[in-house]
């Protein structure tokens, strides 16, 4: 019966141990206005890291991006959102400048140093910078 009991108990322990590393509590940083394109925009906003699965999902959530305007979601190992960017997404605001969007890479979340937003034009202004690992 004392044997039971210890199996039991084992097998409830590995099934938990799952779930809760599983996904990592969401580490949340802000943007800071980099460029407001000639008085075009004006960003405010949050971008949020978590780690799930093996991979770091990132949602950003923006205000103030010019209108159905398109732009590039980046992530940099540096803090300054330039020194060797990596292209996540393109993606279009809405009508009113808002942009969200959730994507994911399988970069170490601990490698990221900074989200950036940049105009998708020829000169690739950077419009926002999120340090995240400062």
């Amino acid at each position: 019966m004392k044997g039971l009991i210890v199996a039991v108990l084992a097998l409830a322990l590995v099934s938990v141990a799952p779930l809760t590393a599983s996904a990592a509590k969401p580490q949340t940083y802000s943007f800071t206005l980099m460029s407001n394109e000639g008085g075009k925009s004006n960003v405010t906003g949050a971008v949020r890291l978590q780690t799930a699965g093996g991979k770091t999902l990132i949602h950003v959530s923006a205000k103030g991006l010019r209108a159905d305007a398109t732009y590039v979601l980046t992530y940099s190992t540096s803090t300054d959102c330039a020194t060797g960017a990596v292209t996540l997404t393109n993606y279009t605001t809405k009508g009113n400048g808002d942009l969200i969007v959730t994507t994911n890479t399988t970069t170490d979340l601990s490698s990221i140093g900074s989200i950036g937003i940049r105009a998708d034009t020829e000169s690739g202004t950077l419009v926002a910078c999120a340090t995240t690992n400062p």
